[in-house]
């Protein structure tokens, strides 16, 4: 990884001195490490930026040497620091995610926008770009638990051979709907009564920020783990160890309103819904 990583900061100082940006941000370790070589090297003196899109303290951030890092919290600013960061750099801002996400909208219009019905309830089952996960037995559980009038939207991603599998489960649209790559997913997500995913940063902060009932199916073990782990013990989601009790939180959340009406509170309470305009201003202040 160091090896590919140096080879293509050459390539990235290429494209840096040539497009001649004030600055540059990444979302990525990888980009990180490149634009850490390109700074040690002295191949550019732009002003260099990362953000943090999980919420744990995250490995090889510590060898990066960027102008400012985002963090997704206040608390993680001392683990990072303890792991070598300079402090100065670290700035907890929240997650960012698309502006819009914030904004307060009609759930029927959302759902029109999204082609649902508006007057149906609708839980989004998501398996991320690839479509992973136990999305065939969740998606199998939630048609035999949930009641009739409940839509499921199962997004697979890039995953073919997953989204033929599922639509052999259902063939009424109204029932289960089956999509391949959503883009941009917070479209379907604010359309979307319940939420359930896996415990990616990204994908469980648009949700939280749109204060959709969420619930975590197994983590991908590492930093899906402790994503779930944050959003859970603040109560701002429900996580299933396997794809049977993902369903069962899920069926909870549809029937008990006060359950889910102390999520949606504590989403509110616990993110930076504005974290990505707080980041471009730091970036303004910073060039």
């Amino acid at each position: 990884v160091y090896a590919v990583n140096v080879q293509n900061a050459g390539r990235l100082a290429d494209f840096i001195n040539k497009e001649k940006p004030d600055g540059v941000i990444t979302t990525h370790i990888f980009g990180a490490q490149q634009l850490t070589y390109v700074k040690r090297h002295k191949l550019t003196d732009v002003w260099m930026g990362g953000v943090v899109t999980d919420y744990d303290v995250q490995p090889f951030w510590n060898e990066t040497e960027l102008d400012t890092v985002f963090v997704p919290e206040e608390s993680f600013i001392d683990g990072y620091a303890e792991k070598g960061m300079r402090r100065d750099t670290i700035v907890a801002t929240g997650i960012p995610v698309d502006p819009s996400l914030s904004e307060v909208t009609d759930k029927r219009q959302a759902k029109l926008d999204a082609g649902l019905d508006p007057d149906q309830r609708c839980v989004v089952i998501a398996g991320g770009s690839m479509g992973a996960g136990h999305m065939p037995g969740a998606v199998a559980a939630l048609l035999r638990d949930l009641p009739r009038d409940v839509r499921i939207v199962a997004v697979c991603g890039s995953n073919q051979r997953l989204m033929r599998r599922l639509s052999r489960l259902c063939r009424d649209p109204r029932r289960l709907q089956v999509m391949g790559f959503v883009k941009p997913l917070h479209r379907l997500i604010r359309a979307a009564d319940i939420v359930i995913s896996k415990p990616g940063g990204l994908t469980s902060t648009e949700a939280a920020v749109k204060n959709i009932a969420l619930v975590h199916t197994a983590p991908i073990p590492g930093c899906e783990t402790i994503n779930a782990r944050f959003f859970s013990q603040r109560g701002m989601s429900l996580c299933g160890e396997t794809a049977e009790k993902a369903v069962e939180e899920a069926v909870r959340l549809a029937e008990d309103l006060s359950l889910r009406e102390a999520m949606l509170e504590a989403q509110r309470t616990q993110l930076n819904p504005l974290a990505a305009d707080e980041i471009c201003d730091r970036i303004t202040m910073g060039l």
